[in-house]
């Protein structure tokens, strides 16, 4: 796994990536909350694979946990709700996206737990937080990853989810006060070992 500076080129391609995938999960996520097939097999893969990066990242209760990128279905909140009853900041950079996201949990009788904010990743005030877990999709993930690194908290935890463990995008400024200690890799779904995405803990150095 790359601990270093990336070209220019390749945090382009991987914006793209990640771009692509926003419009693909955009489309999985408004099945699951319109149908009980679709949620069941996105909410069962999802819980698998957070309850891993709670052991990874060490969430507790205690922890003041942000989500970046929340889209329609937040299944990241919720499921961080049901685990660790935990209350959890969720941001959103569209206001349509957003407003799903808030009806969802209303149904769900949970809204009181998650405070959803319109904000963008690369700009939103992160100080106060323990724990910042980053959604697959959002880009450009190289500014914020550069924005965390700079005013994180001392001794925060970053879940860094991606489909490409090798290439992390990250800048000069971040190299120096970031550093990948450890990931797990997650399938898809329960029913194919591939394709893998993987959850990737950074800290400071």
């Amino acid at each position: 796994m790359e601990d270093s500076c990336l070209s220019q080129n390749t945090i382009y391609i991987l914006n793209i990536k990640r771009i692509l995938l926003c419009y693909i999960f955009i489309i999985f996520e408004v099945l699951a909350i319109k149908t009980n097939f679709f949620h069941s097999i996105l909410l069962k893969c999802r819980k698998q694979a957070l309850i891993k990066e709670i052991k990874l990242a060490k969430i507790t209760s205690k922890d003041n946990i942000l989500f970046i990128g929340g889209g329609p279905f937040p299944s990241t909140p919720e499921l961080l709700v049901q685990e660790l009853n935990v209350h959890i900041t969720c941001i959103e950079i569209n206001d349509t996206i957003l407003n799903a996201a808030k009806r969802y949990v209303e149904k769900k009788n949970i809204a009181e737990k998650i405070t959803f904010l319109n904000g963008d990743g690369a700009t939103f005030p992160i100080q106060n937080f323990d724990v910042i877990i980053l959604a697959i999709n959002i880009s450009p993930i190289h500014k914020v990853l550069n924005h965390i690194s700079l005013q994180m908290k001392k001794n925060a935890r970053i879940i860094y989810r991606s489909m490409d463990k090798e290439h992390i995008p990250i800048n000069d400024n971040t190299i120096k006060t970031l550093t990948v200690t450890s990931y797990i890799k997650n399938p898809l779904t329960t029913l194919l070992k591939y394709p893998m995405t993987y959850s990737i803990l950074l800290e400071e150095k």
